[in-house]
């Protein structure tokens, strides 16, 4: 969508929705929904005009793997130079704030099913968070927060779109899917750094992307900038369970996030206050530190704080 896109993640917090950011649309859905509605949604990503009901068709609404709580967004096109019209269908725990000229307004479902339909006019901003998050003070009071991202697919606990995004203006758009990521590893602030510790227990700074496996190389369709300084970590793995370039590990504005390039045997995340998850492969995750990736084979990688350079 026209604009600029921001994920957040809360300090603290697990993700708790995938979000799809596409040419036309912005959808959310719970992080744990199954791999193939992510993949319909992601391959419909680069097409410029898309309809809102064939979006909304993706998602299952019955049956095991259905989904209970989505928002799915599509702009048109402005008519005037205060916004844009704005239809969005949103469905359980999750709801979009919506900003215009007039205002903001907090759109959630209601207990309608199967879900709620509204258009809105002139719009120049939306945030996709909880339902039960609390509402914002208004557009002016909305912070320049999150990491900027542009097509692709990326974990977060909220979304903030806006069509003007002064603070994002220069600094160009970093999309977090490691297929089409074009970032540059960044310190997070001046002269401060966060680490790794690899499974032999050496440590190392995070001033490269990071590709650990058996046989790591850089894949042409993991790491898309040319100019990025590559890190290659071969890891031990007799059962053969660490697929030949397994998981990525990289800067992206001040976050560490880490990817599953689409490994044979997955990855899992270990946060510190002991809960675990599957990653999903091709999704980038942030990994707050003391966040551990276990890739397999006794294979751990731990994320370590931030130090002075």
């Amino acid at each position: 969508m026209q604009g600029t896109v921001r994920c957040m993640l809360a300090p603290g917090h697990r993700a708790q929705w995938t979000f799809v950011v596409g040419q036309g649309f912005l959808a959310a859905v719970p992080v744990d929904a199954p791999a193939a509605v992510i993949e319909k949604l992601s391959a419909e990503v680069t097409l410029p005009v898309v309809k809102l009901e064939s979006l909304v068709a993706l998602l299952p609404l019955a049956g095991e793997h259905k989904i209970e709580s989505f928002v799915v967004i599509v702009a048109g096109e402005p008519v005037d130079d205060d916004g844009v019209p704005v239809s969005i269908v949103v469905r359980g725990d999750i709801a979009a704030e919506v900003y215009s000229v007039g205002g903001s307004r907090r759109f959630s479902d209601r207990g309608i099913r199967p879900w709620l339909l509204a258009e809105f006019q002139a719009v120049v901003g939306i945030d996709i968070v909880p339902a039960d998050a609390a509402e914002s003070a208004g557009p002016t009071a909305r912070p320049a927060r999150g990491v900027p991202i542009g097509i692709g697919t990326v974990s977060g606990s909220s979304l903030a779109w806006s069509l003007n995004d002064a603070a994002g203006e220069g600094a160009g758009v970093a999309a977090l899917d490691h297929r089409t990521d074009t970032s540059r590893a960044q310190p997070t602030m001046d002269g401060v750094w966060y680490g790794l510790r690899l499974p032999a227990g050496d440590e190392r700074r995070i001033d490269s992307v990071f590709l650990l496996g058996r046989r790591p190389r850089q894949l042409d369709q993991s790491t898309g900038a040319k100019t990025d300084k590559i890190a290659l970590i071969p890891l031990a793995s007799a059962t053969s369970a660490v697929s030949a370039t397994h998981l990525e590990i990289r800067l992206n504005g001040g976050r560490v996030m880490v990817t599953d390039l689409d490994s044979t045997n997955g990855s899992t995340l270990t946060y510190s206050d002991g809960r675990s998850e599957r990653m999903r492969p091709g999704v980038a995750t942030e990994a707050a530190p003391g966040t551990r990736v276990d890739v397999g084979d006794g294979n751990i990688v731990e994320i370590l704080p931030a130090s002075e350079r």
